[in-house]
């Protein structure tokens, strides 16, 4: 008998505002493996930490250029030490702090070369040691090692296949295949880890496998991609190749409802926790087989 998908909320958290487990216009999320759960509370330009059940823990970040200060953070990864890299991206840099929001260190300033950024976006690390940025403004991705050291980059502005229009998110796979939400072509790319075309799916539209505005990608163990389309307000669900499997979600600001979902992340249990932009909110999710 052939199994489905099915989709459970869990819980919810946060509302607009400036104090604690409040939000303005959050864009990125990352789940430690020690369980917490971080937020780019991006106009607020700060982050915030919290239990996996949403509790609140602590915040940094105020705006500036300093070192440690942030000036609308996007995407958030967490390394295997805890770690929070944090996608700067008025400040056109990547920004590294300790679960406790020490600063630890950063890279990247404005312009062209390597090592520059155009409001870098996304950003996902490999098992390897390496850090994937997505360069929303220079339409390309850079791949870093985790001290900041530039390795390569690949790039192109365009609707060919291998080339972007202001990539968004981006997620690396257990095979350390590089994923890319091309958000402008309203399409996912993918690459191997040294920056070769693979393969191309979605497209544009309402039907099941295509986007309206695609921001956000998370893939799960079992190589499920989930997919976060801001525009359709909902978050489709594929295969490891692609192939549509679920579309879960509808707009609203109801249990299970989103207004704009902007960022996704996993925690090691597989559970999704989506990012709400307008509805100022994180929700949970558990993806299962029935």
């Amino acid at each position: 008998m052939s199994s489905t998908l099915h989709v459970e909320f869990v819980r919810s958290w946060g509302a607009p505002g400036q104090g604690p487990g409040e939000f303005l216009g959050p864009v990125g999320v990352a789940v430690a493996p020690s369980g917490h759960v971080y937020v780019a509370d991006t106009f607020n330009n700060r982050i915030q930490k919290f239990t996996a059940g949403g509790e609140f823990v602590a915040v940094w970040g105020t705006l500036g250029a300093q070192p440690g200060e942030l000036f609308g953070p996007a995407g958030l990864a967490v390394d295997a030490g805890g770690n929070v890299y944090v996608a700067d991206s008025s400040n056109h840099r990547v920004q590294v702090f300790d679960a406790d929001g020490q600063f630890l260190r950063g890279w990247g300033r404005q312009g062209r070369g390597p090592e520059c950024f155009s409001n870098p976006y996304g950003i996902a690390l490999d098992a390897s040691g390496h850090a994937y940025v997505t360069d929303l403004n220079n339409h390309r991705v850079q791949k870093f090692g985790l001290d900041g050291r530039f390795v390569l980059e690949w790039s192109g502005s365009g609707e060919r296949q291998a080339m972007f229009g202001h990539p968004h998110g981006i997620a690396v796979a257990a095979s350390g295949d590089v994923h890319v939400v091309d958000r402008e072509n309203e399409r996912v790319v993918v690459f191997d880890a040294n920056g070769e075309y693979l393969r191309t799916w979605g497209g544009s539209g309402g039907d099941d496998g295509c986007f309206r505005d695609p921001r956000a990608i998370a893939i799960d163990a079992q190589g499920r991609i989930h997919v976060a389309d801001f525009a359709g307000h909902d978050v489709q669900t594929f295969d490891a190749y692609g192939r549509f499997l679920l579309r879960w979600g509808k707009k609203g600001m109801g249990r299970g409802e989103f207004s704009n979902p902007i960022g996704l992340a996993l925690d090691l249990t597989g559970d999704v926790y989506v990012l709400d932009l307008r509805g100022h909110r994180v929700q949970r999710f558990r993806v299962d087989r029935t």
